[in-house]
């Protein structure tokens, strides 16, 4: 048909007594090429989420026309120039006419083992588009791990859980290898529908994260100017989340921390004069105090000398009095005397 999700037949021809097929011309390689390429290693969940949604655009249109493909698998997964990938090789396709040849007997309907549903093995059965569904999960799987699900594992798709990819992407390859096919999604279309809806999602979850991630570069350059160190670190962290490896980040991650850095050279510094005028202000008052009592050790000496030399000048005052007393005395005592004899004489 001309679905751009499949490979296309342009023409029909015979070599050799063998009809020959002319398909469309791929130069590109298969998907099997690059999952071999990896080594054991899986892609990225991006490139996964596209190449199924690809082909499940293209089991979309088989689907459509009660076509199941039956034999989904790497190798059959061809990539334009574009990188765009097409579901080739229709060979076995199921159809109506299938059938009408086989409805009630046991033949083992064609695929490969590892990509085979579990109803394949029901030869009797007439296979649903959720076989192509299994199938397009094992691919899913694989290219999210870089193997296959084990048989244990087949339905719960554990390692895939351990792959980074968005969760609504390894809840639905999980779906599509639900053992039981009523548990799965029920054609192409309908996993189409779902890893649109969710490259939708990751489109406007991407869209509100770049709005995000200005927002807080602005804020954190705000913080850093304004000196609130701790808020723009809080940032930070938050906006490494969003974009770890950006080198803009990196740089405004270092910016937080030199910023810091300085501040605790600041506050060091700071602290350093604190304490440096704490101790000159000591010394001072120490000093000071010093000359406090100095003087008024000072002070009570001279206090005391004058006190010592107001005593010496009483007690020699006091002295003198008392010398001149007596001179007075002997004087008195000397003109007693003297009195007394003249009057003495005169009475003789």
């Amino acid at each position: 048909g001309d679905n751009p999700r499949i490979v296309r037949e342009h023409d029909t021809d015979e070599h050799e007594g063998s009809p020959v097929l002319v398909l469309e011309y791929l130069p590109d390689k298969s998907l099997r090429t690059a999952i071999q390429a990896l080594g054991g290693r899986g892609m990225p969940w991006q490139r996964c989420a596209d190449v199924l949604r690809d082909v499940a655009s293209g089991l979309e249109a088989l689907h459509a026309k009660r076509f199941v493909h039956r034999d989904v698998k790497p190798s059959n997964v061809l990539f334009t120039s574009n990188g765009r990938a097409k579901l080739g090789d229709l060979g076995v396709a199921q159809t109506d006419l299938t059938r009408m040849r086989t409805d009630g007997l046991l033949i083992e309907h064609p695929g490969t083992p590892g990509y085979a549903s579990p109803e394949h093995a029901n030869g009797g059965a007439y296979l649903t588009p959720a076989a192509d569904v299994y199938a397009l999960g094992v691919m899913g799987y694989e290219m999210l791990t870089g193997h296959l699900p084990q048989p244990v594992t087949i339905g719960r798709a554990d390692r895939a859980m351990d792959a980074e990819a968005p969760a609504w992407l390894k809840e639905l390859i999980r779906q599509m290898l639900a053992w039981d096919y009523r548990e799965r999604p029920q054609s192409g279309g309908a996993v189409a529908e779902e890893i649109r809806r969710g490259l939708q999602s990751e489109r406007e979850r991407e869209a509100k994260m770049v709005v995000r991630t200005k927002d807080l570069r602005a804020q954190i350059e705000e913080a850093l100017k304004l000196g609130r160190l701790v808020e723009a670190d809080t940032l930070v962290d938050e906006l490494l989340k969003f974009v770890p490896d950006d080198p803009s980040t990196q740089t405004l991650e270092r910016r937080v921390n030199r910023a810091f850095v300085e501040e605790k050279r600041r506050i060091a510094a700071e602290e350093t004069k604190r304490n440096s005028d704490a101790e000159a202000t000591r010394i001072a008052r120490e000093q000071a105090e010093w000359r406090r009592a100095e003087e008024e050790a000072k002070r009570i000496a001279d206090e005391a000398a004058r006190v010592k030399a107001a005593e010496v000048t009483v007690r020699q005052q006091s002295a003198e009095k008392a010398a001149r007393e007596r001179e007075a005395r002997n004087l008195r005592e000397k003109e007693g005397a003297a009195a007394a004899a003249e009057l003495k004489r005169k009475t003789e």
